[in-house]
Formats: structure tokens, C-alpha cells, sequence
């Protein structure tokens, strides 16, 4: 299928929230459809029935948007697989979990994720296992176990997080899982925006959306920009298209 005949949808659900794309541009369309033809070839050289693909970038980088307009567009294309995405914030310890361990307020931390359930999940997805995959609800702001349902023997799977490209700790054994590796280049002044935005949708005040950034969302921003080195390939963020 040629990128003229993919139909893009004027809005998409992304954890349980209604995503207006009805503005995006033909070159933005074009990155998807581009990404998304990628990495099909990408499966199909691999020569085995599943593939990890990872996604990795700050808060705010648009790898979730990727995440569902790559699904969207391979869905079209008619692939011989299935195409599914999970997010790492599916993995995010339960936030009475966060509250007893004093973490809530660091939650997006690489601390506040159950890296050890993570890499399991992977580890049966990757040997071919039929797996039940957790989700994440931004109406409530918790994990959500047992949504994405993956029973096929073919299947092309991607991962998209904060923290995938992390080296110490129990996510150094998460890097050789995955097949191949994205980082999305984001700028610092446009997550910091769009950030301070979801703090607010999610019931924070502005000056209390400003204080989280800064004592958090800023910090792991500097983390996973400096891990960004040990990715395969880097794209663009949307916003740079």
C-alpha cells in the first residue's frame, strides 16, 4: 500500500484519552507511514515469528501518538502479523505501592516501575509464549493488569518508555531484548510545556504542574537524554517535522 491510499483518523485513544490529530501535517503523516514501513521490513528480515521494536524518549516526546498511528497504518497496510504496542508506564508499581514507599511524587522515576515484572513479560513474549499484558489508565492513574491480549504465533511488538535505553540496574538486562531501538530527539522547552499540560489535565494546578516538573520530570529528562547514545536509530519529535 502506498502512503497516498493510508487514511489517517481525525483523533486517536491513547491510555484512555482522546487524542486530537486531525491537525497534523503531510510531512508528519509522511514520518509515520515512513516508520511504520520501516519497520514491517524490519519483521520480515528478521525471520522469526515475533520482534520487539523499542521506543524510547522522554515524557511528552510523542511515543505514544507513534505508538497508536504505527498500529493504525500497518493495520491498513495488511501485514502478515499482528502489530500490538505496550507502554513501560503499564509497569509502574500501584500508586499505594508509591504512597507506603515514599515514591509518589517521584512516579515516572526509573525507581517507580517494577523493572523485574517488565523484563519477565518480555523474556515469555520473546520465547513465544501467549502473555497478557498490563495497560495504563490516565483516567485513573494506574496500571490496569491483564488488557492486551497476545496469543498469535506472529507478532511484531512495540515497547515505548521513559527508560528503556537505561544501563544500571535490573533495566542493563531489558537492552539486549529488544530487536532494534528508537530514541525520539525531544526538546527540553517542549517537553517542559507539554508536561506542565498533562500535570494539569490530570488535576494539578499550574504552579503545582511547574513544581513537579522541576523536582522530576526535568531530572529524568536529563537521565534519558544522556542514555540516548545507546540507541540504533534516532527520530525526530513530531514537533520538529
Amino acid at each position: 500500500m502506498d502512503f497516498q491510499d493510508i487514511k489517517f483518523p481525525a483523533t486517536l485513544e491513547v491510555t484512555e484519552q482522546t487524542i486530537d490529530i486531525s491537525g497534523i501535517s503531510d510531512s508528519q503523516k509522511r514520518h509515520y507511514f515512513d516508520f511504520a514501513a520501516e519497520i514491517s521490513v524490519f519483521y520480515a528480515l528478521q525471520k522469526k515469528p515475533r520482534a520487539l521494536v523499542g521506543v524510547c524518549g522522554a515524557a511528552g516526546s510523542g511515543k505514544s501518538v507513534l505508538a497508536e498511528i504505527t498500529k493504525y497504518v500497518i493495520r491498513q497496510m495488511g501485514a502478515p502479523f499482528r502489530f500490538e504496542h505496550i507502554t513501560l508506564d503499564a509497569f509502574h508499581y500501584t500508586n499505594s505501592y508509591l504512597i507506603s514507599h515514599a515514591l509518589k511524587d517521584f512516579k515516572g522515576r526509573s525507581d517507580t516501575y517494577d523493572v523485574e515484572k517488565f523484563v519477565d513479560c518480555l523474556k515469555k513474549f520473546k520465547g513465544g509464549e501467549a502473555i497478557l499484558f498490563p495497560a495504563y489508565s490516565r483516567k485513573i492513574h494506574e496500571p490496569v493488569e491483564s488488557t492486551i491480549s497476545i496469543q498469535e504465533e506472529h507478532v511484531l511488538l512495540l515497547v515505548e518508555g521513559q527508560w528503556l535505553l537505561r544501563a544500571t540496574g535490573g533495566w542493563g538486562e531489558l537492552r539486549k531484548l529488544f530487536d532494534i531501538m528508537y530514541y525520539i530527539d525531544s526538546d527540553a522547552d517542549k517537553v517542559r510545556s507539554g508536561v506542565i499540560e498533562r500535570h494539569i489535565a490530570g488535576g494539578r494546578n499550574r504552579e503545582d504542574a511547574i513544581r513537579q516538573f522541576e523536582k522530576n520530570d526535568l531530572l529524568n529528562y536529563i537521565e534519558i537524554t544522556k542514555d540516548s547514545v545507546r540507541a540504533d536509530k534516532t527520530l525526530p519529535a513530531y514537533y520538529n517535522l
